[in-house]
């Protein structure tokens, strides 16, 4: 054992080979390193019982902006204990114990600095909570009781059990409207506006409920085509632009497209997108995207492997966009790009007056399956597979693979660009821990030897025991 006057840290090693740091003044927690594994015990919290469980990390977490400014992330995990774990400068520390039944979800609403955590009897809304864990204060907290919680439609929106939605004030903890859905209908998509103040629910039976947060008012659109046997609203699209003229795109599975005007809730028009194109009736509509800039749908079919483009200013058919292959297609599309998307393969179109194809991201279909994707600033894709994590850069018309790790399982958390030093920061989750990679995108835009900082908690084999 010696003690470092460098960094006032008493280091020793047990006789098992372990190495432990203690940082003198600054905290009452030790670090033990062995072989392939960090531990950290807090001694300040001895006396407070639970069992730690975070060598798995569970799938809920949340995603805590510290500051707007500085662009910094942190974390908040939850275990099927309802123990609190925060990620946070490379490290993953215990937070907190939630009491009560078990933590179905949580989500942190920045403007109000309000934690939700959603139990599956209970609501509990910690007030200014980062700011009161900055100042090592304790939040205040209402809970709203007696909910069969099941969905987070937005911070104050919520869908239970009963297929209720709850319409909650969440600086008081109560209720301000409840509206009793239909109990045959199963809600298959929701989408809200920027200002947050109106709330869209697709269903099942193919309407669409617009809910006004600010009024309480309702409104319902509903397909005019009885017969149809395809009814689920698969696709909500809003064009909220400057003018006081907003329109809403709602597409179901039976080709069946509304277009709304929200601000005086008309029905614009209703089309049969099978009938516009001649498409076999019996095949069910999977995806369908908006250009506004070129004012065209883009909708995919199940059973073809090519996607539509119609232009609903000239009311004209344009080209067919080739797809990989006949079921299991997405697309998306984005200021620049139009991606079409299956398990082994991305097709990267340029989107201007003419949809162009700019590059294929293509792996092997046996032992590659692609889960998810994020286009991240307009030219980073990071694409996740099942057992591994990669990072490509989409410029001068084609795709540079700069970034590949092994991980099981990897999942996308978020991204933080700084445009200043043109550095981008992703964050995910993957089966053993959380990982933390830096780029420095110049030097790759620039094609010189590139700058790589990865924080992998996994590779330390990161575990969280408190004694």
């Amino acid at each position: 054992m010696f003690f470092d006057y460098s960094t006032a840290q008493i280091i020793f090693l047990d006789s098992y080979g372990n190495i432990y740091t203690y940082n003198l003044y600054t905290d009452l927690s030790v670090r033990i390193y062995s072989i392939n594994t960090i531990y950290q015990i807090d001694y300040s919290l001895i006396g407070y019982f639970y069992e730690a469980q975070l060598n798995e990390p569970n799938n809920l977490y949340t995603t805590i902006p510290i500051n707007n400014q500085d662009q910094k992330l942190e974390f908040l995990f939850f275990n099927s204990d309802n123990v609190m774990f925060r990620y946070s400068k490379y490290s993953l520390i215990f937070e907190n114990i939630i009491n009560g039944s078990q933590i179905v979800d949580s989500m942190y609403y920045f403007s109000s600095d309000t934690l939700i955590i959603a139990q599956k009897d209970q609501i509990i809304f910690y007030q200014n909570y980062q700011n009161s864990k900055d100042n090592n204060l304790i939040p205040q907290m209402k809970i709203l009781q007696q909910i069969k919680f099941f969905k987070f439609l937005q911070y104050n929106v919520y869908l239970t059990y009963d297929k209720k939605l709850i319409y909650c004030n969440i600086l008081t903890g109560e209720v301000i409207s409840t509206i009793q859905l239909e109990a045959s209908v199963i809600i298959t998509q929701h989408i809200c506006s920027k200002d947050q103040n109106i709330v869209f629910i697709g269903l099942s039976n193919g309407q669409v409920l617009q809910f006004n947060l600010k009024d309480l008012s309702q409104q319902y659109y509903s397909i005019q085509n009885k017969n149809q046997i395809n009814t689920s609203i698969i696709s909500m699209i809003l064009q909220e632009t400057q003018q006081q003229t907003k329109t809403a795109y709602f597409a179901t599975n039976g080709g069946s497209l509304l277009v709304v005007d929200i601000i005086n809730k008309n029905l614009l028009s209703e089309q049969n997108l099978t009938f516009l194109v001649m498409e076999d009736a019996s095949n069910i509509l999977v995806d369908f995207v908006l250009d506004v800039m070129y004012t065209r749908y883009i909708f995919i079919f199940s059973g073809q492997k090519k996607a539509y483009t119609w232009n609903f200013s000239s009311n004209q058919q344009e080209q067919f966009l080739a797809l990989t292959q006949n079921q299991g297609n997405k697309i998306m599309i984005s200021q620049n790009y139009l991606i079409s998307f299956c398990p082994f393969q991305l097709n990267i179109y340029l989107v201007s007056d003419q949809i162009t194809l700019m590059t294929v991201i293509k792996r092997n279909f046996i032992s590659d399956y692609i889960t998810d994707y994020e286009l991240i600033n307009n030219n980073i894709i990071a694409i996740f597979f099942i057992s591994k994590f990669e990072v490509f850069l989409l410029q001068n018309g084609s795709n540079n693979l700069i970034y590949q790790q092994q991980y099981n399982y990897p999942r996308y958390m978020g991204s933080i660009y700084n445009q200043a030093d043109n550095i981008l920061t992703i964050f995910g989750l993957h089966k053993g821990g959380v990982f933390e990679n830096n780029f420095s995108i110049s030097m790759y835009q620039s094609n010189e030897i590139f700058y790589l900082e990865l924080i992998n908690l996994d590779q330390f084999n990161l575990f969280i025991s408190n004694k």
